[in-house]
């Protein structure tokens, strides 16, 4: 049915009807039941996730334990790193006292040669 049918049968149906209080209900009865038929494309249906919005869900929630393994993993890898760091200082420390201790020893040799 074209727009210009739709709008002949409402103008007659609106010159009958129009007179009583029914007829304004009938017309939005008839009214509601052709805007359910023709739903227009521009409403959206209801709206919902869908299979791909669910698949995201829930592979973001199976991947939430291997994101808290990994984070685990990460924070063992800092704190290694962390602890050699204070081994390699500490290495590093103990070097330089034995240094110092050699080259204090060779001073006192030789000055005691040389007096």
């Amino acid at each position: 049915m074209s727009p210009d049918d739709v709008k002949k049968w409402v103008d007659m149906l609106a010159a009958l009807l129009a007179a009583g209080s029914g007829g304004g209900i009938i017309l939005a009865v008839i009214g509601y039941m052709r805007a359910k038929l023709e739903r227009p494309e521009h409403i959206a249906e209801k709206p919902s996730v869908g299979r791909n919005g669910l698949a995201q869900i829930a592979g973001m929630v199976m991947g939430q334990n291997d994101l808290k393994d990994l984070n685990e993993g990460l924070r063992a890898v800092a704190a290694s790193h962390d602890r050699c760091t204070l081994v390699r200082e500490a290495e590093m420390l103990a070097r330089k006292k034995e240094v110092e201790e050699t080259r204090e020893h060779e001073r006192r040799l030789l000055g005691s040669v040389v007096a």
